[in-house]
């Protein structure tokens, strides 16, 4: 059994900036201040010292409490921001069929519905039209008279529209991020984001965001000797170390409880023109009863999705291609068997984790009829957010949970006990690499403010008369893990 080290996460480390304290430190400290000191002045003359310095306290309290809360590495108005989104969002959304060829088919009956009803319509258009051409002729004469006076206008006034465009763009890209009105999302449909699905299997998440995903099949790693699951365990890190800053990779492991198509195909048996078509039944039903016995007719099902960014289709389509035959030769490497899914295959597995209890009925011509798309066909009849722990997809409750590593090690099992769980679940694992000399930058910054740490540290000992090695262990352990 191999054992992973877990380097420790050193964006917890702090940079401090002046008094010993962090920039957020410093300007929340600074506003309390500049709210607190007023306010003490202000009750002191009406009352005494130590009740205008209560109620200085409690005016205080919130602004200190922001500056310094934090969870899950998140400061405090991230916190109010996902608070607010979530009783600001609508709780239940409902399946609402959109076809595209409603409103061509509407336009059209109320077009000749007018046009049989206004029989007389040509003559009135004629003396409208003569109407038009003379307004035009004015206006044609007054743009001429005022062509100077626009020129000027527009010199002078492009300033001014571009420092406006300026102002509204830095609202967009998040001065206020969480006063800034979002989308909302009405229907099933809206909730699941994406925009569309192509037939190769290449999906479209946003303007400038496309991915694959790659099924990929288990390996016997347990049965293996310890040299071995070291020699795969190494080939599986070189592996991720492919994917470069601008790829974004996705690891779903998804647990099914139900019938197994693909077991239910191997284990059909075809019947032949013979006398052994009784034998060949009893065989088939043996295995089916075995199978679900087994493991409670438990289906696994490993993927690889990476996200790219790019300009357009085309773009997008030649490095994904690209990208599709590395991954797979880095499979192969490995001795994994793994596919590229399409389209249809890739709504499947969104079908089946969105409806565990329901079969898929699509195909990529049906849209050509229908006018839908392929959201239509996966969605659940309703999405229900009212409670904050959980939600129900139809007629399923679920729940999403974070998984935070504290251990300094982990087994090289731990996913494999995850997935032992005969429970419909899905455990994904999110990577985006950074690019090397920015990680370089960013860990050389973090020596310098531990070194920093430390030396204050020291000069606290030798004030206070004790030993100057003795460090709070948590700067001691930041300091060997950043070094090494």
């Amino acid at each position: 059994m191999a054992y992973v080290k877990i380097p420790k996460d050193l964006t917890k480390v702090k940079t401090k900036v002046a008094l010993n304290m962090t920039k957020r430190q410093l300007i929340g400290f600074s506003i309390a201040g500049l709210i607190g000191f007023p306010v003490y002045m202000l009750c002191k003359n009406y009352l005494s010292a130590d009740i205008s310095m209560i109620v200085m306290s409690i005016v205080v309290l919130p602004v200190l409490f922001a500056t310094l809360y934090e969870k899950d590495n998140l400061p405090f108005e991230k916190h109010l921001a996902y608070i607010l989104k979530f009783h600001n969002s609508k709780k239940i959304r409902l399946y609402k069929a959109k076809s595209i060829y409603h409103t061509e088919k509407t336009k059209k009956q109320d077009a000749g519905s007018k046009n049989k009803a206004n029989g007389r319509r040509k003559k009135i258009e004629q003396r409208q039209k003569k109407k038009q051409e003379q307004r035009i002729k004015k206006e044609e004469l007054e743009l001429r008279k005022n062509k100077k006076e626009l020129s000027e206008l527009k010199k002078s006034g492009k300033k001014k529209i571009k420092s406006k465009t300026n102002g509204k763009s830095s609202r967009k890209n998040g001065w206020f991020p969480f006063f800034m009105k979002e989308e909302k999302k009405e229907t099933v449909q809206d909730t699941i984001p994406y925009k569309r699905m192509l037939k190769d299997g290449i999906c479209q998440i946003e303007k400038n965001k496309f991915n694959k995903t790659i099924r990929f099949l288990d390996i016997n790693y347990r049965l293996m000797e310890e040299a071995d699951q070291e020699i795969i365990f190494s080939e599986f890190s070189s592996f991720l170390n492919f994917f470069n800053s601008s790829v974004e990779v996705e690891f779903s492991y998804v647990n099914s409880i139900g019938e197994n198509d693909e077991i239910s195909k191997l284990i059909d048996i075809k019947e032949n023109i013979d006398d052994f078509n009784e034998i060949r039944n009893e065989y088939r039903q043996m295995l089916l009863n075995q199978s679900s016995k087994g493991n409670n007719g438990l289906s696994k099902s490993m993927y690889l999705t990476f996200t790219i960014e790019a300009e357009d289709l085309k773009q997008a389509k030649s490095r994904l291609e690209r990208m599709e035959m590395d991954v797979l030769n880095n499979f192969k490497q490995m001795g994994v068997k793994a596919y590229v899914l399409d389209g249809e295959e890739r709504l499947k597995v969104i079908h089946d984790i969105l409806n565990p209890n329901d079969k898929l009925v699509f195909s990529f011509e049906d849209l050509k009829y229908s006018g839908l798309t392929t959201k239509e066909y996966i969605v659940p009849p309703s999405f229900n957010f009212s409670k904050p722990t959980y939600f129900k997809s139809g007629e399923v409750f679920s729940e999403v949970n974070f998984l935070q590593l504290l251990a300094s090690d982990i087994k090289d099992e731990m996913l494999s006990e995850f997935l032992a769980l005969e429970e419909n679940m899905v455990v994904t694992f999110h990577i985006k690499a950074i690019d090397q000399m920015e990680a370089i930058k960013n860990v050389k910054r973090k020596i310098t403010d531990l070194d920093k740490m430390k030396l204050e540290e020291n000069k606290k000992a030798i004030r206070a008369g004790y030993d100057i090695d003795i460090l709070p262990s948590d700067l001691v352990t930041y300091g060997t893990e950043a070094k090494n």
